[in-house]
């Protein structure tokens, strides 16, 4: 990876998590990109804040954020920063060589400073910090049901599934479950009146009363965000709604699809949807849960727009979700919900994708009733 790349991997990481390690040792010396130089050094003004370093960048004359950033959020994030740390401080250590060596040959500075120069550089060391395993501190995630949070997350599933139907359930149960909490159901594909044969349905059937700390917005959101000149801008309503659903601690949009103005096969545009979500959430008791769907269930052919998730050895099958790849890998925690094997009645939401925890695990189950009653 060429440094200039690596810079980019570095700070892509940090917005992303929108969290600067203790004992990162970067400066804005390390980085050689002049445009990477000045994100770095908003990114530790502002502790990482996606929405104030942009917020900073967008003011400097003839910076183009817009690409800067759509650029910047298709890097691939690394994980292992102090590898990523010992790479560009050895490149800083060449430039300043280099630098040197410039200076002698222009008559700037005497042959025996060089040499004086060039061994205080080679000496340069760079410093670890490592800690024991057992020393290190939990992070105590917490969910909203079975969702991370402060994350988004991702309920995928085919076609008439019952994707919107299970997250009827999921939010009955949760309000059930925390009385105190507030869940919001923005549901643009469902009428009013099904809804309410839905709730009742549940209600009835899995002996859940109707919850009063349960809403239900069925209108289809104005567009969030929109497309200029090649440069992505939110619009006034994509802070009306943040505002709005952060009202509540779980909130469930469906489908994906009329919240993104974008499409679903662009991979930058839906990084950058899915991050705008993230930005406003990280670090607070929110949970956003998407449903979305997936194509059928089969080997993705060579040059697939879709994403290959996980492979299930016990049915033998891999899971795909609709559209751009970034729409899953920004996701932190990812359900897949179908039929259980032969069965008609009984549905699972397993995870596939976990920034969290593990992947693989049964989170929920719903069967549904041979009869009912009334």
């Amino acid at each position: 990876m060429k440094n200039v790349e690596l810079e980019k991997a570095v700070l892509s990481m940090l917005i992303i998590d929108q969290y600067i390690p203790k004992n990162l040792e970067l400066t804005e010396e390390d980085f050689f990109d002049y445009n990477n130089r000045l994100c770095f050094k908003a990114i530790i003004k502002h502790n990482a804040s996606f929405e104030l370093v942009l917020n900073e960048l967008s003011k400097i004359t003839l910076f183009n954020y817009n690409d800067y950033f759509a650029d910047l959020m298709e890097k691939k994030p690394i994980f292992d920063i102090k590898k990523a740390e010992l790479e560009l401080k050895k490149y800083t250590v060449k430039r300043q060589a280099i630098h040197k060596c410039e200076e002698y040959k222009s008559g700037k500075i005497e042959l025996i400073n060089l040499i004086s120069d060039l061994n205080r550089i080679n000496k340069t060391k760079i410093t670890f910090n490592p800690k024991s395993a057992d020393t290190l501190e939990s992070n105590n995630i917490k969910f909203n049901l079975h969702f991370p949070q402060g994350e988004v997350s991702l309920i995928a599933g085919m076609g008439g599934a019952g994707k919107t139907y299970m997250a009827i359930y999921l939010a009955m149960k949760f309000c059930n479950i925390n009385p105190a909490k507030k869940c919001l159901l923005w549901l643009t594909e469902d009428a009013e009146a099904i809804f309410t044969e839905r709730l009742n349905y549940i209600s009835r059937n899995y002996q859940m009363p109707i919850p009063q700390n349960l809403f239900v917005e069925f209108n289809n959101p104005a567009p969030i965000m929109e497309k200029q000149y090649g440069q992505i801008k939110k619009t006034k309503e994509y802070n009306e709604l943040m505002e709005y659903i952060l009202n509540y601690d779980l909130i469930f949009l469906d489908p994906l699809g009329n919240f993104n103005p974008f499409g679903a096969n662009d991979n930058k545009e839906n990084r950058y949807f899915i991050n705008s979500f993230r930005e406003k959430i990280t670090k607070s008791n929110k949970s956003i849960v998407f449903l979305h769907h997936t194509n059928k269930i089969q080997i993705a052919p060579l040059g697939s727009l879709c994403q290959v998730l996980t492979h299930d050895q016990v049915y033998g099958r891999v899971y795909k979700v609709e559209g751009a790849n970034q729409i899953t890998a920004t996701a932190r925690f990812v359900c897949y919900f179908e039929t259980a094997g032969d069965s008609h009645y009984k549905k699972l939401l397993s995870v596939i994708k976990s920034n969290v925890g593990r992947t693989g695990d049964v989170i929920d189950t719903l069967e549904t009733p041979h009869k009912t009653e009334g």
